[in-house]
């Protein structure tokens, strides 16, 4: 989820070919959104990147909360383009499990994938609190 159309088309060229399936998104309602669609299909998320800051629409930590709700076993990753603030610098205590400054490289983004992606399920970060 980003509210940049040229980085939500960057994630869905560049990931695919790395085994990713992507669905990108503009705001947070619509991320919840998707995410339903998909499970009344039967399909899982496993990972979602949301963006900390979308004007005008439900930014990364509502849409977490949101999503935690959903998909309880979604791991989710923080990125923005700010380097402090509470998100970023307690980012686990928000419920992300892992977190990426903007702009980032692909190799940095596809590390924090892996790390996140191979962190056991922790219910106590996907609580809604």
């Amino acid at each position: 989820m980003d509210d940049e159309e040229m980085m939500r088309k960057t994630l869905e060229r560049i990931l695919p070919p790395m085994g990713f399936a992507v669905t990108a998104v503009s705001d947070g309602e619509e991320a919840l959104s998707h995410t339903r669609k998909m499970l009344a299909s039967g399909d899982q998320l496993d990972l979602a990147i949301l963006d900390l800051t979308i004007p005008g629409g439900m930014g990364g930590v509502e849409t977490r909360k949101e999503l935690a709700k959903l998909s309880p076993q979604t791991k989710v990753i923080l990125t923005t383009g700010y380097s402090t603030g509470k998100s970023i610098e307690s980012f686990r205590d928000c419920g992300f499990y892992g977190v990426i400054a903007k702009p980032f490289r692909m190799d940095g983004l596809i590390r924090v994938i892996g790390e996140t992606l191979s962190s056991p399920l922790d219910m106590r970060k996907n609580s809604t609190g």
